[in-house]
């Protein structure tokens, strides 16, 4: 089997060697080099095989160290993910599906769509002041004026840098024109006479685990999140 060696830059205190297939499981054994350990593997001295379990928790703690050194959603962990994903697929919704109306010829509908959808994650179009809170044991992206006004009742500010703002600016063109773009697009162009592309629940359809996977389905929204209310950030 080839393998493939983890780049050192995402700072692992040990190196991973395994198969070509290592976004797939199971992988039936997992190869860890170590200068910790004395047990020689497959690949000879330094090395240690892993069963099926052991391979589960390693590559459960590799895609986490992944996750935290650098993807645009992922990077602060899937509560935060949620969030971040909850405020792009309202601004999504707010400034691009609205535009889309189910009369609209096909033309019309992808040329609303790419007009708007370059504005969605404007910078200027996020709260300056925009901070981590937590709320019920969970962290979420907020204004931070609307939780010193107790919008979102009773919180814990976490943080509050311009750093959180770059962060959502991220996730928001990571989902809007990146990996998602065209299923946003092919949505909004299935758009049905009578009907506007705004009627369709993008938080829901997006963030779900259809999609990107970051929240969990809940028939309620997490209503928690906003008190009802969806804050148009």
């Amino acid at each position: 089997m080839p393998a493939a060696r983890v780049p050192p830059a995402w700072r692992w205190p040990w190196r991973l060697l395994v198969g070509t297939a290592i976004a797939s499981e199971p992988l039936g054994f997992l190869t860890l080099c170590s200068a910790k350990t004395g047990k020689h593997g497959k690949l000879g001295a330094g090395s240690e095989d892993l069963d099926d379990e052991a391979t589960a928790t390693k590559l459960k703690e590799y895609r986490a160290q992944f996750v935290k050194d650098g993807h645009p959603l992922m990077k602060h962990g899937r509560e935060l993910a949620c969030s971040a994903c909850r405020l792009a697929a309202d601004r999504f919704q707010n400034k691009v599906a609205r535009k889309i109306k189910g009369k609209m010829s096909e033309e019309q509908k992808l040329q609303a769509f790419s007009t708007a959808v370059q504005g969605v994650c404007d910078r200027g179009g996020f709260p300056v002041q925009s901070a981590v809170v937590e709320k019920g044991g969970r962290e979420m992206y907020v204004d931070f004026q609307d939780a010193m006004s107790n919008h979102h009742g009773k919180v814990s500010v976490k943080r509050m840098s311009p750093e959180i703002v770059d962060d959502l600016v991220a996730a928001c063109r990571h989902l809007t024109t990146g990996p998602f773009e065209e299923a946003l697009r092919k949505k909004v162009l299935l758009t049905p006479k009578g009907g506007r592309a705004s009627d369709t629940d993008f938080r829901s359809w997006l963030c779900g685990p259809r999609r990107a996977g970051v929240c969990d389905e809940d028939p309620e929204d997490d209503e928690d999140e906003d008190d009802g209310k969806r804050t148009d950030l």
